[in-house]
């Protein structure tokens, strides 16, 4: 059986398919998946692709005509479902962090409990939690007030699509530096952030929810921080507008997407905070 995704994300079966240069083809042959990466494939596509990717249980094997992408995934190799959702995802970031000069991914992998003692406190609190192979409802139970006060609640929308409102925010930080205005919440991130944000956040929780283990993601961010701006002191007032700066950024990713649960089911716990600041963003 071949699945052809094309470049919109949407998927087609046929036993004759080839793999699309803005495409991704997937090919199943017994218990063994192949997923043939297009030489342009776009975001969509790749979207598309770790929702496919998510729940196989079986072998997948990753290939493409394009070799440099042996940078970040390790074509040929034998993958579990996990590990495959995690290098696309690599390459879904790279993609859409390409089209915008705002944001850069650094370093995206699943947290190893040893590197936990050596995070910031106000990270770590996230960290601890013992969750992963709970079921939503009883994960959220075990969740303390103090421990929900830095981290931001996701979820998913009817559809985790690759637009901006495939997921949702339902709850803010208490006290959160970025974004400067905190309206009322749930929202969607097209309706919180500005245009160019929204569908970078939107790839890194489908990653989370994708991959299924907690993840740590650090990033640098190009923000205009209101209490921060910098303008020539000559230029008259009405003249000055914020100069936005690069930040680094280190995100832990916490996915509740236990296999018991429906996919409608899924939350997100997000805690990210600015490296030289100690403040808390979304």
């Amino acid at each position: 059986m071949k699945i052809q995704l094309d470049q919109n994300g949407n998927s087609n079966k046929s036993q004759s398919f080839t793999t699309k240069a803005t495409g991704i083809l997937l090919t199943r042959k017994g218990r063994e998946l192949t997923v043939d990466i297009g030489n342009r494939a776009t975001p969509h596509a790749i979207f598309a692709a770790l929702t496919h990717m998510r729940s196989i249980p079986f072998d997948i094997y990753i290939t493409s005509r394009k070799s440099s992408l042996s940078t970040l995934i390790p074509l040929g190799q034998k993958l579990n479902a996990s590990d495959t959702c995690l290098f696309l995802s690599r390459l879904l970031m790279q993609q859409v962090e390409s089209r915008q000069n705002i944001y850069a991914t650094k370093e995206l992998k699943v947290l190893n409990q040893e590197e936990v003692q050596a995070l910031p406190l106000r990270l770590q609190s996230l960290c601890n939690l013992k969750l992963a192979r709970l079921d939503t409802a009883t994960a959220l139970a075990m969740i303390d007030e103090t421990a929900m006060e830095d981290i931001s609640f996701i979820v998913p929308s009817n559809e985790m699509s690759y637009a901006d409102n495939g997921y949702q925010v339902r709850k803010l930080p208490r006290d959160m530096l970025w974004p400067t205005d905190q309206p009322y919440v749930p929202l969607a991130f097209s309706q919180l952030l500005t245009a160019p944000y929204a569908p970078w956040y939107n790839c890194l929780c489908h990653t989370a929810l994708c991959v299924r283990r907690p993840l740590i993601h650090r990033s640098e961010m190009r923000l205009v921080l209101p209490q921060e701006q910098t303008a020539d002191p000559n230029m008259p007032s009405s003249q000055m507008l914020p100069e936005a700066q690069w930040y680094n950024v280190t995100r832990i990713l916490y996915p509740l997407a236990s296999h018991q649960e429906k996919p409608s089911n899924f939350r997100l716990l997000i805690c990210s905070l600015f490296d030289d600041k100690n403040k808390i963003i979304l």
